[in-house]
Formats: structure tokens, C-alpha cells, sequence
């Protein structure tokens, strides 16, 4: 018995030794990141982490960057100039809240903090703050023009976290399927929060 677990283990750390699997760990969406890509190099991790980045610039709705971002938008009822793939994850959601999946509801930040706030707190939000907040869903909306022109009405800020991540590593996967990746990991499942 012993004779035939020797070449099993020897043949596994051979092969496991044949390809070059590298690995970074990054924290965007607030959201701890495993990347592994197999056969992979360092310009496209530099990439991938480009992508993570710039998504989560841009959804961000409690920090204001170099770029106007969800926070910006969050600011005004004035129109605003975004970048084209914040524009187009915007409509993505409000897309899909229109379809009938309200959790994609882009306009649920101010409930989204409040209800973060209580959690942070051990409390639990009152009905009438939720009632009221639901009413402040209600009465808003986005307005999207020509040229990444986006314009929020009303009370409700904007919250993405019901969606950006997921699209994010969408576009990861199609930048690695650009390359030609056939095996590579991206683990975006552990919250830091």
C-alpha cells in the first residue's frame, strides 16, 4: 500500500510544480480580493487591480475621488458629468430595478446608511424611518442624457453596493478572456465588513 501512495504524491507535487500559479490579495468594495492566475504575469495583475480600483472609485458613495463618482452625484440635483462606465453600470441598475429587481435599486443609499448606521449601533431602524425612507425612493429618479450626463431628483442618494462588484468582476472576466486566460480565480465573496 505504502509503494503505491509514494508516485501519487510525487506525481502531485510535480505537476503542481509544472505550471506557475501567482496570487495577490487586494481590498476594494471594501471587500477582500483573491486573485490567482494560473500561468499568469504581473502586467495582468497590474490590470486586473486597475479595473477593481477604477469600479470601485466610482461607486463609492462616501469618499469623492479625482473622477466624479457616486458620492459627487450624491451631492447635487444638478447634472453631472460622469465617466462612461459609471454611466453604464447606473443603467445597468436602474435597468434591472425597473425590471422588477429591486434590490438593484441604485437609489437605496440613504437607507442603506441608516440601515448600516442601527447595525453599527445593535439597533434596528424604526418602521416610520423606513417608511420614510421608502418614500424618499419613491419620489426620486435618475435622469440619464446624452454624453454621460446623469442627473439624480429628489432625496434618495445613490448606493450601487447591491450590484457594483458583481458587475466589476464581470469586466475583469472579460479582460481576462481577452488574454486568453482558461484557468484563473477571482474570490470577491469575503466582506470586510
Amino acid at each position: 500500500m505504502k509503494h503505491h501512495i509514494l508516485p501519487i504524491v510525487l506525481s502531485a507535487a510535480l505537476l503542481s510544480g509544472c505550471s506557475t500559479t501567482s496570487s495577490r490579495r487586494v481590498i476594494y468594495f471594501d471587500t477582500s480580493i483573491e486573485m490567482r492566475l494560473f500561468e499568469g504575469n504581473n502586467d495582468d495583475f497590474d490590470n486586473v487591480e486597475r479595473i477593481l480600483s477604477h469600479y470601485s472609485k466610482l461607486s463609492d458613495n462616501y469618499i469623492k475621488y479625482d473622477v466624479n463618482n457616486v458620492y459627487s452625484i450624491n451631492q447635487t440635483n444638478e447634472e453631472i458629468s460622469v465617466d462612461k462606465d459609471l454611466y453604464d453600470l447606473l443603467k445597468v441598475s436602474y435597468s434591472l430595478n425597473s425590471l422588477g429587481a429591486y434590490h438593484f435599486n441604485p437609489l437605496c443609499g440613504s437607507l442603506a446608511k441608516k440601515w448600516k448606521q442601527a447595525l453599527a449601533d445593535t439597533q434596528i431602524l424604526s418602521d416610520e424611518t423606513i417608511a420614510s425612507e421608502l418614500n424618499k425612493i419613491k419620489s426620486s429618479n435618475l435622469i440619464f442624457k446624452d454624453n454621460n450626463i446623469v442627473q439624480r431628483i429628489g432625496e434618495a442618494e445613490i448606493d450601487l453596493g447591491a450590484i457594483a462588484k458583481g458587475y466589476c468582476l464581470d469586466k475583469v472576466k472579460e479582460y481576462l478572456d481577452s488574454k486568453q486566460y482558461k484557468h484563473y480565480l477571482i474570490d470577491g465573496g469575503r466582506s470586510n465588513r
